[in-house]
């Protein structure tokens, strides 16, 4: 959660909130207040689609439609339906978003969260997660937009995907906290197995794999499957057997 009124920032939405629904790994949501939600986010449909090159719409990736019955806008992908809609809480507007509709749920966030953030006069930013958890939804989040975009995907043929897979279930609560002590400073605390967030690991491991490490860049390489043994090549019929004598 973030508060960005509390450091005197107008941004139009004083506080914006990412909430994950913990029995689908895919159930990302954000919400933030904003004034006149609908038809702003109504009239952001409008354009959405001019934003995307031309190899996007050539392979049907900018089908962006405003939805006049349920009033939210749909982004129909391969495999996900990205959305923003209007919503109401407490009469104030509000814009809610996600990689898919939300299912119906009835249990609040914990009190004990909700608390932890309001009882915190300078929190400027507040982030808590089971890592383990939100690390497997990055992951698998990373491999399906590079599958919907036609980019290569984290392969067990290098390092970086087996690395995930094995501090995956050794990870737990990673809990962040950004305060703004002053007008002039502000101050981080992390408490974390690893010292990274789900996401940022994910990264990371991008990162390292990418074609132009150590710079800063996120494109994989090719993916080359594995030869088996049987398909290397053999080794020259004068080639030495043994190491010569001295």
């Amino acid at each position: 959660m973030c508060d960005f009124g509390a450091v005197g920032v107008d941004s139009g939405a004083e506080r914006t909130l990412l909430l994950v629904a913990g029995k689908c790994y895919l159930s990302n949501f954000v919400a933030f207040p904003l004034k006149d939600a609908a038809a702003k986010v109504e009239r952001a449909g409008q354009h959405a689609s001019s934003l995307f090159n031309a190899d996007w719409r050539s392979r049907g990736l900018t089908q962006i439609n405003w939805e006049t019955n349920t009033h939210q806008l749909l982004w129909r992908l391969p495999y996900a339906v990205p959305f923003l809609k209007s919503a109401t809480s407490k009469g104030r507007e509000m814009v809610v978003g996600g990689l898919f509709p939300p299912s119906p749920l009835t249990n609040p966030p914990p009190v004990e969260l909700i608390a932890q953030v309001n009882n915190q006069p300078k929190l400027v930013c507040y982030d808590w997660e089971i890592t383990q958890a939100r690390l497997a939804s990055w992951r698998i989040m990373f491999q399906l937009f590079a599958m919907i975009t036609g980019k290569s995907q984290l392969s067990t043929n290098n390092a970086g995907l087996p690395c995930l897979l094995a501090a995956e279930p050794k990870l737990g609560n990673t809990v962040t906290e950004i305060a703004a002590n002053s007008p002039a400073e502000w101050s981080l605390v992390r408490k974390s197995h690893i010292g990274f967030t789900g996401v940022e690991l994910v990264a990371l491991a991008v990162w390292l794999e990418s074609t132009n490490f150590p710079k800063l860049g996120f494109e994989l390489p090719l993916n080359r499957p594995l030869r088996p043994a049987s398909m290397l090549p053999s080794p020259p019929a004068n080639a030495a057997t043994k190491p010569p004598d001295n």
